[in-house]
């Protein structure tokens, strides 16, 4: 069917090649496998299934994947369409296969058209149908959307189904959730054991990774739930801004942007298609909100609440809106943006009025009066800019663009020399506050240096704000000259000692974050989670061991306590501060559930502001873990909101897990590039991640070969008044193995050394493991095998113990490398064995590649057996193998159908031709 075709049938137009506008059949391989089970069945005639879902599931992909499936396999495939306008037509969906019947379809169409057919004559024209049916099986009928069906055609369903045809035939019919037409329903409920229900359910986060592979995971993950899993709603999503379906997500309505018009209009067909008055209706409940009351769609609608309630029943039925506790919402956010474009703005404009109205007369909150207010601003009307201006207070923690967008609007419309000036300057920090939040970064720090400049009160809370701006930005010098020009506490103090810990003043944010706790500013729950978190991380960073574990703890359950409101003023300080507090601890199930936890709150709260640097913390942690794929989607995540937003801080920490990730799962070619840009990036200004960078890339420079120029100590941050960080042991490491790689063995164990003593003062197992490998790599480049062994043990157990399996899987290999020098072949090829499963449980494809070059290159090694080709005959061996098992002469003699006297004789050929005196001999000989 064309789109005119499809629009006069009061459906949407189709998409080419499939309606949901995805080439490929994707997420319903389940329903399809149900399908062609009943097809092939032998044991019945007529094998009828009922394809139900809601609009836009993929009901009419799965059908005409089916009937491709089933033309592939020679079956006739018949195929009909049943649409709302074609109801007045008798038999419409059995039509469109009448040229394909021949003689029968022909008769079976004048028979039809005949008006007033008896009872009888009926009765003969559905056994006429069937019949022909019959003819030529196999063979497939399709009916799509039978929910529009006309009385006719239900009945001959109903007779097909209750007198099933004598050969062989399918019949698959589609219809949507909840409109089954009562007919069919009864045929359907008496031949109930007979039909198969197949229900499509909503797609799946792996079937939308299938379908929009090109965008971010996050991106995909918001199609997800923006679309709720519909194909059709998916890709109409999939083709607009993030920005749009942010809004969409957030029941907003976007429908100003140009670009969501095509995809808007082709959905309107639905509601356009309806009667005069659900028509109406299904406008005003889109301009009376997301979820609606029947009295303020009333108003809107300026019709009886009685008419209202009749048209929404209506609405329910056919599937465009819901119900629930008294309250109506259209099936889909796309659905009502699609019924709102359908008013002219004027006709908007006056809904929106009498919307604001009636909510004002009723004392509706007032984020609900404001949604109507944006849209029926008059300038110069002071009280409607102080609403928006309350409005946008009570948005900021959980909608910041919508926070902005009405200060912007109550800004635009107050005239400024009306209202007392603080009153402007308020909004202009409100402003500022919510466009920080929402990642608009040089915006908002123009709003708030606006505000400094127009009035000193607003200084503390202005200056706070507008600091943390230019920290976000990487604009640290500035951020200090704000703090330095304006002597406030309270909040200044907590970024002051956020910028100390930044800038690697650790002793000194230490010491602020200290007076903090010491003049109870901790009183507020976010300032004290805030104080916690900051706490952990300098005592960790100075090394202070028992301290970062007990404030760590305690940032840990502050945070745990905070709403989710609470929580989104500190996701860019607080939250990223404990997160790394416990990745540096190793305490990586905490560093994930406030990682996730985190990213679910901004993403939800759209607080975008945040994402970069909290994407950037939970690469590093997954990484770490082995989580190679998921690391490279958080760094690509961090990257690429980075990017857009301007917080150039994560752009390094992301290419470097890339890096590392990528070298592991393809090899150092597929590195190349990747590592030219990494060096050309700026390294981050704090202090933790900075270190982090550079061991990183180092790291990857060792594993490729690649010279390392320079002084590493200096690199590394490494001098004789190095504080004890928990990292420290790593760069350790990192220094040995740049010996090793230059044959400086005496440096390799000087380094390697002090990385152990670290590691050990600690106690955490991943940097334990980390000082114990290089130590043991130090060990066998001093020529001493058993040590490299029982380091390199001692170093994958650690691993274990940390959960970090690539580093374990490397901890195995080197010690598989002693034991083979130790002359233990069979305990190396086993180490070797379990660095590959290892590798290749995490996606470390080179390295599992490497792993089974090493194994096969330890068999090559080995001498040949001569035990088998020089010095045994087969049967000798048998005997061999099986003394070396401990098997008496009796026992070996019933395996072998030999005599007790037999295998004696062999046994002493054996014993004389291996040297060996004992039958205990025999069985070492074999194992060497």
């Amino acid at each position: 069917m064309d789109v005119a075709a499809r629009a006069a049938a009061g459906r949407p137009p189709a998409a080419s090649p499939r309606e949901d506008g995805f080439a490929e059949f994707i997420g319903r391989g389940d329903q399809l496998a149900l399908l062609e089970r009943l097809r092939d069945r032998r044991d019945i005639t007529l094998r009828a299934a009922l394809v139900e879902g809601p609009a836009g599931i993929g009901k009419s992909s799965l059908l005409r994947e089916f009937a491709r499936r089933s033309e592939q396999r020679g079956m006739r495939v018949l195929t009909g369409h049943a649409g709302e306008v074609e109801r007045a037509v008798p038999f419409g969906p059995f039509l469109d296969m009448i040229d394909q019947l021949g003689d029968d379809g022909h008769e079976f169409a004048a028979l039809a058209m005949t008006p007033a057919v008896s009872n009888l004559e009926q009765y003969r024209l559905y056994r006429r149908l069937r019949d022909g049916l019959g003819r030529g099986a196999p063979l497939v009928v399709l009916l799509d959307d039978v929910h529009w069906a006309d009385e006719a055609s239900l009945g001959l369903i109903d007779f097909l189904v209750r007198r099933p045809p004598y050969a062989a035939v399918t019949l698959v019919m589609s219809l949507r959730s909840g409109l089954c037409p009562p007919r069919l329903a009864r045929a359907l409920e008496i031949s109930s054991s007979s039909i198969l229900r197949v229900r499509v359910p909503p797609l799946t986060s792996g079937d939308v990774g299938l379908l929009v592979p090109c965008a971010r995971p996050s991106h995909r993950q918001l199609l997800l739930e923006a679309s709720a899993g519909n194909p059709l709603y998916l890709s109409l999503l999939a083709a607009m801004p993030i920005g749009a379906v942010e809004a969409i997500s957030a029941e907003e309505l976007p429908v100003d942007d140009d670009t969501l018009r095509p995809g808007l209009d082709g959905l309107g067909v639905e509601v356009n298609g309806l009667p005069e008055v659900d028509r109406l209706v299904a406008r005003a409940a889109a301009v009376a909100g997301a979820r609606v009351a029947p009295d303020l769609v009333a108003v809107v609608a300026q019709l009886p609440e009685s008419v209202v309630l009749e048209a929404l029943d209506r609405l329910v039925e056919r599937g465009v809106m819901s119900a629930s506790a008294g309250t109506f919402a259209f099936a889909h956010q796309l659905l009502r943006a699609a019924a709102y474009r359908l008013s002219g703005a004027g006709w908007r404009l006056s809904a929106h009025r009498r919307a604001f109205r009636h909510l004002a007369s009723a004392d509706a909150p007032t984020i609900v009066r404001a949604r109507h207010l944006e849209h029926a601003l008059r300038w110069g009307d002071v009280g409607a800019a102080e609403e928006l201006a309350e409005a946008a207070e009570l948005a900021l923690a959980t909608a910041p663009p919508t926070s902005a967008r009405w200060a912007a609007l109550a800004l635009d419309i107050v005239p400024l020399r009306a209202v007392p000036s603080e009153f402007v300057t308020r909004l202009r920090v409100l402003l500022g506050k919510a466009l920080l939040a929402s990642g608009e970064l040089a915006r908002a720090a123009d709003a708030l240096h606006e505000a400094l400049r127009e009035s000193a009160a607003a200084a503390p809370d202005a200056l706070v704000h507008l600091v943390r701006c230019e920290r976000m930005r990487g604009r640290l010098a500035s951020a200090r000259v704000l703090l330095a020009s304006q002597r406030i506490n309270g909040p200044a103090d907590v970024e002051r000692a956020t910028l100390d810990l930044v800038e690697g003043r650790v002793a000194q944010g230490l010491r602020r974050a200290r007076r903090l706790v010491q003049h109870g500013d901790r009183a507020d729950p976010t300032t004290a989670a805030t104080v916690s978190a900051l706490l952990a991380l300098a005592a960790a960073s100075r090394g202070h061991r028992e301290a970062a574990f007990d404030c760590l703890a305690e940032a840990d359950t502050r945070l745990s306590a905070l709403s989710d409101s609470q929580l989104c003023a500190i996701l860019d300080n607080a939250l990223p501060a404990a997160a790394w507090s416990a990745h540096l601890l190793e305490q990586h199930d905490q560093a994930m559930r406030h990682l996730e936890r985190g990213v679910r709150v901004a993403r939800s709260h759209r607080h975008t502001y945040a994402l970069p640097h909290l994407y950037a913390a939970q690469a590093s942690v997954l990484i770490r873990l082995g989580r190679l794929e998921d690391a490279i989607d958080s760094a690509d995540d961090a990257q690429e909101v980075g990017a857009a937003i301007g917080v150039p801080d994560v752009a390094a920490p992301a290419v470097a897990v890339k890096l590392r990730a990528t070298l592991w799962m393809s090899g150092p070619e597929a590195v190349r590039d990747l590592a030219e840009a990494a060096r050309a990036l700026p390294l981050p200004t704090a202090e933790w991640t900075r270190l982090s960078v550079v061991t990183d890339l180092l790291d990857v420079e060792i594993q490729t070969g690649r010279p390392v120029i320079g002084p590493i100590a200096m690199r590394l941050g490494l001098n004789s008044q190095q504080r004890s960080d928990p990292m420290l042991a790593t760069r350790y490491a990192l220094a040995a193995e740049v010996a090793l790689a230059a044959d400086r063995t005496a440096q390799a164990r000087y380094w390697s050394e002090r990385a152990v003593r670290v590691a050990q003062w600690w106690a955490l197992p991943g940097q334990l493991g980390i000082a114990q490998l290089v130590h043991a790599r130090a060990e066998a480049a001093d020529g001493n095998p058993s040590g490299a062994a029982l380091d390199a043990a001692a170093a994958a157990e650690a691993f274990g113990r940390a959960e970090m399996s690539i580093l374990q899987g490397q901890a195995h290999l080197v010690a598989a490398q002693a034991a083979e020098q130790l002359g233990n072949a069979r305990a190396a090829g086993r180490r070797i064995a379990d660095a590959r499963a290892l590798f290749t449980a995490c996606g470390a494809h080179w390295l599992s590649r490497t792993a089974a070059r090493d194994l096969r290159s330890l068999a090559a090694r080995q001498p040949r057996r001569r035990v088998v080709s020089d010095e045994l005959s087969t049967r000798e061996l048998q005997v061999a193998e099986l003394v070396a098992q401990g098997l008496s002469n009796r026992a070996i003699g019933e395996r072998l159908f030999l005599s007790p006297r037999t295998v004696e004789s062999h046994l002493s050929r054996i014993l004389a031709k291996l040297g060996a005196p004992s039958r205990a001999a025999v069985a070492r000989r074999l194992a060497a």
